[in-house]
């Protein structure tokens, strides 16, 4: 072999050995990237208090209203088991109950506490989605 091509060998060498250390650097922070997946633990997102709220907001009103069983149960699943369609259907029913209310009590200020209330309700409902 001629100098020049043995200058050129020693040269790929050089660059097959570099290679071959980021190669195992690579896969030794892969290794280390799907260890630290396995230990990760899927994010559930509750919010507590929703029904106790919810509670509260119809103890607010003295007697204008009461506890509705529909809206209770919805409101309570949202809370156990949030999915987008518990959640929709808690906010559904909140509405529903502050609707009817102000069928009866518009310009009553109860009825614009619970309001209020069943807003709040709703905001944090609607943070879940």
């Amino acid at each position: 072999m001629t100098k020049k091509l043995k200058s050129l060998h020693k040269k790929i060498r050089k660059r097959i050995s570099s290679l071959e250390s980021t190669a195992s650097e690579l896969q030794s922070a892969a290794n280390d990237v799907k260890t630290s997946a396995k230990k990760l633990k899927p994010v559930s997102v509750t919010i507590s208090g929703l029904v106790a709220a919810y509670m509260k907001a119809v103890a607010k009103t003295d007697g204008l209203t009461s506890v509705r069983p529909a809206t209770l149960k919805a409101v309570q699943t949202a809370e156990k088991r949030p999915s987008e369609a518990s959640v929709l259907a808690a906010i559904g029913q909140l509405k529903k109950h502050e609707k009817d209310l102000k069928k009866t009590a518009k310009g009553d200020p109860k009825y614009r506490k619970f309001k209020k209330h069943v807003g709040s309700i709703s905001g944090q409902l609607q943070a879940m989605l």
